[in-house]
């Protein structure tokens, strides 16, 4: 007679163990068929690791679709190959520093337990199995996430229990920019992406340590297809560069895949509609040598109307200019047009109180007292203070610009150099951390720290 308690014995005479539920699931303990004899631990077909969780075979051939046994993984870890597809980048807000993005990742593992169901490739998987899901960061309140598949793989090479899933990520992130040399800047849209999450198919949620499974961008056949851009992805205002790829924090719970996408900002448009404009003001203040130093009301309605009107360009291109605690080129471009105006009105009434041209007469024309030699003296004081401003201005401009626009090719050329032949990709050490995983995926950067149920 078994010394077993009756308690775990099954109705068939079978001798069943005690196995607790995974959290979040009712019931205290469930019961499991244990095998007499140890056995060497099933390899998985998807990725060559050994099976840490109970098979099909040990569950029995009655696997219900409602058995919690679905909601874990079926290897600890399981290998979990992705590959991701930006679909849209919009709405780049140098104001407020968020751009909208569209993000698709594919994810494909391989489920022996699906497999020796014994039941076709089109038949409905389990309500409550188990998948991986990505979450992507920073993000703002609006950035949603769905998965709009979730079945298995229809390729001709792929095996019964290979499934994939894809998940779309789609709102506004943070965009950090610096943006000291504005308007030659290089934006990088930084996000990243951990497999920090479980996904049933019935829509809940868990966490996912490292344990669960591993996260590798990787595509099996075509290594390009593992981060794509859309061919006609073209922000308004921006052109993209290149993408930057980096296997990142290795030691912590999850594993993270940083990305950065390169774009520099198309500077035409403020070239055009704010710089060339603050220009074209004063050049046409230095027509003011050719007013004669009496003449001091033609002079300062001259320049009061150039002063306005440069007011005026301001407050209709403000709304296009960041809002920063700092003064970028283009802010010292507008705020240097407003001295030069306001430094030639300054020497055009010093001009005229040396030639004796201050005064006004009943009629409101100027009453010249001077002698000839002081307004001769006057005049070219004017016509010289007034080149002077206008080529120092035209010098501070060139300083302003080229330095910032010669470092923005030369970075531009520099990224470009990174790129890998199959496209805009630049990998760093991507392929050299997928295959530590793929050889250790049990200690491969995992924290000392974390719970291992394979121990």
């Amino acid at each position: 007679k078994s010394s077993q308690p009756s308690s775990d014995r099954g109705p068939s005479g079978v001798n069943y163990g005690r196995r607790s539920v995974p959290e979040g699931q009712d019931g205290a303990d469930h019961a499991v068929p244990l095998k007499t004899q140890p056995a060497e631990p099933a390899r998985d077909p998807g990725n060559g690791l050994p099976s840490q969780v109970v098979s099909s075979n040990e569950l029995g051939s009655e696997l219900g679709p409602e058995a919690w046994q679905w909601e874990l993984p079926p290897a600890y870890p399981t290998i979990v190959m992705a590959n991701i597809r930006v679909s849209m980048v919009k709405d780049v807000d140098t104001v407020n520093g968020t751009v909208y993005m569209r993000i698709g990742i594919w994810q494909r593992w391989h489920d022996h337990r699906v497999a020796t169901r014994g039941k076709p490739r089109n038949c409905p998987l389990p309500k409550k199995l188990w998948s991986p899901r990505p979450t992507i960061s920073p993000k703002l309140a609006d950035f949603e996430c769905y998965t709009s598949e979730f079945q298995q793989q229809q390729s001709k090479e792929a095996q019964i229990g290979d499934l994939y899933t894809l998940t779309w990520f789609e709102g506004h992130i943070c965009n950090k920019m610096d943006l000291q040399p504005f308007p030659f800047d290089i934006d990088d849209v930084e996000f990243e992406v951990r497999g920090s999450e479980c996904f049933l198919r019935n829509g809940d949620t868990n966490a996912n340590n490292k344990t669960e499974y591993r996260w590798l961008l990787q595509h099996e056949t075509k290594p390009s297809d593992r981060f794509k851009m859309g061919k006609h992805i073209a922000p308004h205002g921006w052109s993209i560069v290149a993408t930057e790829i980096e296997y990142v924090n290795l030691h912590h719970e999850h594993d993270t895949v940083k990305i950065r996408i390169h774009m520099f900002r198309i500077w035409s448009f403020y070239m055009y509609k704010v710089i060339l404009p603050m220009v074209m003001i004063v050049v046409i203040n230095l027509l003011q040598v050719f007013f004669k130093v009496d003449d001091l009301p033609g002079k300062m309605e001259h320049i009061t109307a150039l002063f306005l009107s440069t007011f005026a360009l301001l407050y209709v291109v403000a709304a296009d200019l960041p809002k920063t605690s700092f003064q970028t080129p283009i802010d010292w471009v507008i705020l240097f047009t407003m001295v030069v105006l306001a430094s030639s009105g300054v020497i055009a009434v010093l001009c005229a109180y040396v030639a004796g041209a201050t005064d006004l007469g009943a009629n409101g024309a100027a009453i010249t007292s001077g002698d000839p030699q002081d307004i001769e003296t006057a005049n070219a004081i004017s016509t010289i203070g007034i080149s002077a401003l206008t080529a120092l201005y035209f010098f501070t401009v060139c300083a302003l610009s080229v330095p910032n626009y010669r470092r923005m090719r030369q970075s531009i050329a520099a990224l470009q150099a990174e790129c890998h032949d199959d496209g805009e990709v630049i990998l760093k050490g991507v392929d050299d951390h997928i295959a530590k995983i793929k050889a250790e995926p049990h200690s491969s950067s995992m924290p000392t720290t974390l719970y291992k149920p394979w121990n």
